[in-house]
């Protein structure tokens, strides 16, 4: 136990809405912290009710690795969500990859990396290229996520891999989609009409609501804004 007086000293820093930028350096590997945009993101509000947000917080806090896959069409809500994941959730260190490297995972050098990350959160977004199928041709970043999710190496670093992208699930290599591995998987897709008609009232929308991305809604007021700013000036030209 640590004397009163030391403990008194120790300075517990969260995370708080940071995500640690993972990049390569000609001396190896490092990471950088950066600010997440705060987001008010109300999940009964913004999300359709099949959302499994208290499964995937779990995820992302449990001590196991595995792989989750978020995906869906563009503008439906993935990347605000994992913002609302970050700010909830500032115990956990979150890692973000850009698509460069992706294809490092597989070296020795970036594994040696990864033994610093026990624990973390990896995101990676619009990754469905590292993650397509591997019945015409060989992919060996696919293979070295697949040992880190679920081989000897994650026993021992209980990385968890939260994936992105937009691309139909059809397409995704069939090995991440096993029992034990894939702790988790959704498709984000459009708001119900109930949902909208809600964020209408909300948003002061008068228009009659339907099914849209997350996007749309938020967006409606300024596109219909620059439609009606078109409209007005193809009037005047006739």
């Amino acid at each position: 136990k640590r004397p009163q007086n030391v403990e008194s000293c120790i300075v517990y820093n969260k995370n708080e809405n940071k995500i640690n930028y993972v990049y390569k350096t000609p001396y190896g590997y490092e990471t950088k912290l950066l600010d997440v945009k705060v987001q008010n993101n109300n999940i009964a509000e913004n999300y359709n009710d099949d959302l499994p947000h208290e499964a995937i917080t779990n995820f992302v806090n449990g001590s196991d690795s595995g792989i989750s896959i978020l995906y869906g069409e563009a503008g439906t809500g993935k990347t605000s969500y994992i913002r609302h994941l970050i700010d909830q959730n500032p115990q956990r260190e979150f890692f973000w990859m850009d698509q460069s490297a992706f294809y490092e995972m597989n070296s020795a050098e970036f594994i040696e990396f990864l033994c610093d990350m026990k624990n973390a959160v990896v995101i990676l977004e619009d990754c469905e290229m590292i993650l397509r199928s591997r019945e015409n041709e060989s992919n060996s970043v696919l293979s070295s996520i697949l040992n880190l999710s679920d081989g000897i190496l994650g026993d021992s670093l209980n990385i968890k891999f939260i994936c992105t992208f937009n691309t139909s699930l059809r397409n995704i290599d069939s090995a991440l989609l096993r029992k034990g591995r894939l702790k988790m998987q959704y498709e984000f897709g459009k708001l119900s009409k109930e949902k909208v008609e809600h964020l209408f009232k909300k948003l002061d929308i008068k228009d009659e609501p339907k099914e849209m991305a997350l996007c749309e809604v938020y967006n409606y007021l300024q596109q219909n804004k620059v439609s009606d700013d078109k409209n007005k000036q193809k009037r005047i030209g006739f």
